[in-house]
This record gives structure tokens, sequence and C-alpha cells, in this order.
């Protein structure tokens, strides 16, 4: 496990959040077509923006980058798997980041987008360290499913102590969100009445379960640290598997999902040279470093 830098003050998003997103993004993308049609981008810049559980990745790789290429410069930035994919397709990045499969609607839009998958990762459903040495360390599917619909509000209730359940959601459109509800929820769009609101950033994430004892939430399995750990789920075996790297790659763990570059097309230009740089040994190794699972030695 790791430390992270000191994390943001916790806060809940408001229910307008994404559209407030969605319409900045807009004006962004409005914007830089206007620019792009003045001074068309050159192979000297290359811009990313996305998942905020890959941008870590990529930006550790995008430093040794241009360590050994001067002349380029390469910006990366989180947001949101959603914020990459619709980056991407509308013209504002050269590669999206997406922790989550591209969904069956934004292939329709944009056939051409293509995933080039960087590495792999697992969901993890995350208490404090006190929760957890109280007693609760696993915890079934249905189990979490009953706390983000509401049908389980006491940790009682599943083998812990006589606390108030206070469930923390994750924003609609990020990856880690997307994919802990479709495999736990049924449906990547299913709401979660049983939350008392939305967290974005992985750090919020940190600084609200680290702060509140009763708390749940979803995180990355790369960004659990001392304080803040994942309970291990049992499986239709009836195995309690732990959310570790190890068996993330061995695919035991049951909530797992691909990190992807996102490009129009099978990338080409600075984009491929950038993206074949990360699958190389030396890209892997900050995949591995920030205890993702590599997917080339």
């Amino acid at each position: 496990m790791r430390k992270h830098e000191q994390p943001q003050q916790p806060r809940t998003q408001a229910p307008t959040y994404w559209s407030i997103m969605t319409m900045l993004l807009l004006a962004l993308l409005v914007s830089l077509s206007a620019c792009q049609a003045e001074a068309p981008v050159t192979e000297t810049r290359l811009k990313l923006a996305g998942s905020t559980t890959i941008e870590p990745v990529a930006r550790s790789a995008a430093e040794l980058f241009m360590a050994s290429h001067p002349d380029i410069d390469i910006t990366v930035r989180g947001g949101g798997s959603s914020i990459g994919v619709k980056g991407i397709a509308y013209g504002a990045l050269h590669i999206g980041m997406a922790s989550r499969e591209l969904k069956e609607a934004e292939l329709e839009e944009w056939p051409d987008l293509t995933a080039t998958v960087i590495g792999r990762d697992g969901v993890a459903v995350v208490i404090n360290r006190t929760l957890y040495e109280a007693g609760v360390t696993q915890l079934t599917i249905d189990q979490v499913a009953g706390i983000w619909r509401g049908s389980i509000t006491n940790w009682q209730e599943v083998g812990g102590p006589d606390l108030e359940i206070l469930a923390f959601d994750k924003e609609m459109g990020r990856g880690t969100r997307d994919t802990f509800a479709k495999i736990v929820l049924g449906d990547e769009d299913e709401s979660a009445p049983g939350t008392a609101g939305s967290l974005g950033e992985n750090a919020t994430v940190l600084a609200t379960i680290s702060e509140n004892d009763g708390a749940v939430s979803i995180l990355s399995t790369g960004w659990q640290t001392e304080d803040v750990v994942g309970v291990a789920i049992v499986n239709s075996s009836g195995q309690a598997i732990a959310p570790t790297a190890q068996n993330v790659a061995s695919g035991q763990y049951p909530i797992t999902r691909n990190l992807n570059m996102i490009t129009v097309g099978p990338p080409d230009g600075l984009a491929a040279q950038f993206i074949e740089f990360v699958l190389s040994s030396e890209g892997q190794a900050f995949v591995q470093a920030h205890n993702y699972t590599p997917v080339s030695p």
C-alpha cells in the first residue's frame, strides 16, 4: 500500500454536477475547435485527460518520456472516464483515459473510438481501518448491493458494530462507478438510494472514509492506504477474496476492469509513440508502481 499526497477536503456533489461538467466540457471543446482552426495541433504536443485512476500512471510516464524527448510537451489531467471519452471523441484530446470499457452507446455515436489496454485494476469497497478491525472484513456482492440500495443500514447487520452505515457513491460517469454498478447493481446506470451522496476524485474518497468511522465507498484497489482498506468480497463459491493486486491479476477478485487509453482509430503519430512507451517495460513499471496489474512484460 502506498501513501498519497494530502487529499482534498471531502464533499458531496450536487445533483446537477455532471450536467454542469458536461456543459463546461462542451464549452471547452468549442473554444479548442476555434483555436485549432487557426493553428493546427503539431506533433510536439500531447494532451491526455480522463480517468483519475490512470492519471498517476500517465503523469509518471509522461515525465520520463519528456525527459528523453525535450522537444515534446505532454499535459495530463483527470476529470473522470466520461470526460476522457468525450474529450477524444470531440477532438479536444489526443488520448482519452478510461478505467472502464467503451459503452455501446458511445461506440454507436463514435464508432472509430479505439481502446488500448495499458493495465488492469479492481474496484474495492473501502472502509476505514477502525471499522475493519471492529469486524467488517468481508461482504458478499448481495450485501454490498443492499447497502447501496438502502436495505442494509447498520454495520451490525453484516457482522460489524452497532453503527449506522454512511455510504457514499461515486459520481455518474466515473469509470470506477460504472464498473461497480454493472457488476454489483446489475446496471451501470442503476441509482443508489442508500447512499448519502456522490464523491468524485479518488483523493476525496480517501479523505471522506478516513474521517468517518461508519463510512463506506468505492475506490480503485491501487489507491488503498494503511487507513482506508478494502473488504474482501465473498464469491459464489463462498471464498473471501481480498482486493489485492495479486487477486486482480489472477482474475479471482470479482470486481475488475481494464485501464484504457482511447484514440480515434488505431493510435498513430505521437499518440502511438507515447502509448507504445506506456506498454514498454519502462512504462509498465509505472503501472506496477501504482499498484495496478501490468498487461505486458
